[in-house]
């Protein structure tokens, strides 16, 4: 019966020293996952360290763009205007006067179509008497379609064109 007990403890220690080489291969595949893993995540975060490029193209300036300007993870390349809400030379005097606020009087900015290239102002008013009236035209705006205690914008377009 002794050598029973000898050869079962003798068993039990090579079972358990098999699960500890077991345990410890495990723990040594398992750090050099999470060193990869890691690695991966610092090469990840360089990659995203480099500014984005950006041209803001709009046809004003306000916070969103300043913002933008103002963020280190982005690199505004240029500001470009067009006509929209505003004329394109009113958005153009809008940014210049932004990128001169936000610090960063370095900044191309560019005019774009003084125009709008989809609708005439003819093609508006047709709109409107076919489907009603639009609240906002942008620059075709001549008056205000519901009542308001708010300025009229500055009208602009071509009467009679």
């Amino acid at each position: 019966m002794r050598s029973d007990s000898i050869r079962q403890q003798f068993s039990e220690r090579i079972i358990s020293s098999r699960h500890g080489r077991t345990a410890r291969r495990l723990s040594r595949s398992l750090a050099a996952a999470c060193l990869g893993i890691s690695c991966l995540g610092l090469s990840v975060a360089t990659a995203w360290a480099e500014p984005r490029k950006v041209i803001l193209d709009d046809d004003g300036f306000a916070l969103a763009q300043w913002m933008v300007i103002k963020a280190p993870d982005v690199q505004v390349l240029g500001v470009t205007t067009v006509t929209g809400d505003a004329w394109a030379k009113e958005a153009t005097a809008m940014a210049l006067r932004g990128v001169e606020i936000a610090g960063r009087p370095d900044l191309p900015v560019y005019t774009g179509a003084s125009f709008p290239l989809v609708n005439t102002e003819a093609q508006t008013e047709r709109w409107e008497t076919l489907y009603g009236k639009l609240v906002w035209k942008g620059v075709w705006m001549k008056h205000w379609v519901e009542p308001t205690l708010q300025k009229l914008p500055p009208y602009h377009g071509r009467c009679g064109a």
